[in-house]
């Protein structure tokens, strides 16, 4: 292979960058393609959301993602030859990807190639050059068509020289290529999308992905009833809904033969959020508007088991509510705060009740009429005793409790109680 290439004279440019291209701005994907192979450092100095790289050499290459953006890389796939001649002297005779997580990581030696060419090899194994003779390697058509059926991408750049990589130099992102060769499919797209989520909350954000066949080139994407409502984005990201229904999704795909449309009625579910609930205090209690849903928090921290529409405080501090419904959305309340919890006598206008700390009786004493439901819980909502009674003055024996802090119910009055 190399003594084939080498017949046909170098008439391709080795190492030196030449006018840089930019093939698509809105694209994804960024090619880079030798001979030589050696140590290709690229720095991803361009915020280009779910990013996706493509190499292709015949002998063994080390590739280096870094760069301010290089946590947007999400694929990074070596596909060719993987000889393991140490051409260019690196100290490695294996393919190697470091500088993104091993999962995005992908090594691919010999692949079919997915673009029929007459001028190009039917597997990946190499490229050197835009145009012209390929030296038994592939067509810079087979390289992109290879890489953007992979990704299920749109080309950013494709940058390819016949020599080493070398470890010296560093390949910005925005610097391009010098190749925006792409094969003429002869079709038009066939538009094809989908969504990270289709059922939602008032005010979540989704992500689209493209899916659209044949290699389109532009995009025109409609979202009924999204605070923005158009994008021409291969893959819009953060599309928000913020109010409750059933909304369509419409895609058109085009390319340089023609454009295809989808559109998907009923695609995206908006569920409404539940009322905001709000909090009052009866004495030691502190109660949800909300009769289900509860979850109770203390200074932004989760209160664990306090899930009731009632909660007995036994702290100062800051306390919210959050419900949540059954299509699982959710509102906070605001904070409510709390600033003593002193015990001592408890007293209000219909009813006194005491001692407290109490030992082994405890005494009530109502201005209220009629028949009178109490239970004795725990803080948890455990219902230790209950009972009733149509007197207005009355006892209850504490004598078996342990000590403690104990929740009080009385016609509609919490009352905390210590032991």
């Amino acid at each position: 292979m190399k003594q084939i290439i080498l017949t046909l004279g170098l008439v391709v440019i080795y190492s030196a960058i030449l006018a840089q291209i930019i093939c698509n701005p809105a694209g994804n994907t960024v090619l880079y393609s030798n001979y030589d192979g050696g140590y290709l450092r690229i720095n991803v100095d361009v915020n280009i959301p779910n990013l996706k790289i493509g190499v292709t050499t015949y002998e063994s290459i080390q590739i280096e993602i870094t760069g301010a953006y290089a946590s947007n890389v999400t694929q990074v796939v070596y596909a060719g030859y993987a000889s393991t001649n140490d051409h260019c002297g690196t100290g490695h005779t294996a393919v190697t990807i470091i500088g993104v997580p091993a999962p995005y990581a992908n090594i691919q030696v010999i692949p079919p190639a997915t673009w029929s060419d007459p001028n190009g090899y039917p597997y990946i194994i190499c490229a050197f050059n835009c145009s012209g003779s390929t030296g038994g390697c592939n067509t810079p058509e087979q390289i992109s068509h290879y890489f953007l059926t992979q990704f299920g991408g749109t080309l950013y750049s494709h940058f390819t020289q016949y020599g080493c990589y070398n470890s010296s130099t560093v390949y910005n992102v925005s610097d391009g290529g010098n190749c925006c060769a792409i094969p003429n499919t002869g079709t038009a797209p066939t538009a094809a999308f989908s969504a990270n989520n289709t059922n939602i909350c008032e005010g979540d954000c989704i992500s689209f992905s493209d899916q659209s066949s044949n290699l389109p080139t532009s995009w025109s994407w409609t979202f009924q009833g999204a605070s923005v409502s158009s994008s021409g984005m291969q893959n819009p990201v953060n599309i928000c809904y913020p109010t409750a229904g059933t909304y369509a999704v419409t895609l058109s795909a085009s390319n340089t033969n023609g454009s295809n449309t989808l559109l998907q009625p009923n695609y995206i579910t908006v569920h409404a959020n539940p009322t905001v609930p709000t909090i009052t205090q009866n004495f030691n209690a502190l109660v949800s508007s909300s009769s289900t849903g509860n979850q109770w928090y203390l200074n932004n921290n989760i209160l664990v088991g306090a899930t009731g529409q009632t909660y007995m405080f036994t702290q100062n501090g800051n306390y919210k509510v959050k419900v949540t419904n059954a299509a699982g959305c959710s509102s906070m309340s605001a904070a409510y705060s709390v600033t003593t919890t002193g015990m001592g006598a408890i007293a209000t206008s219909k009813t006194q009740v005491f001692p407290n700390p109490v030992s082994d009786r405890l005494f009530i004493q109502t201005t209220t009429s009629g028949k009178k439901i109490f239970k004795l819980m725990t803080l948890t909502g455990i219902v230790l005793m209950e009972g009733e009674s149509w007197n207005t003055d009355f006892e209850i024996s504490t004598a078996s409790l342990s000590s403690g802090v104990y929740l009080l119910e009385l016609g509609g009055e919490h009352f905390k109680i210590q032991k």
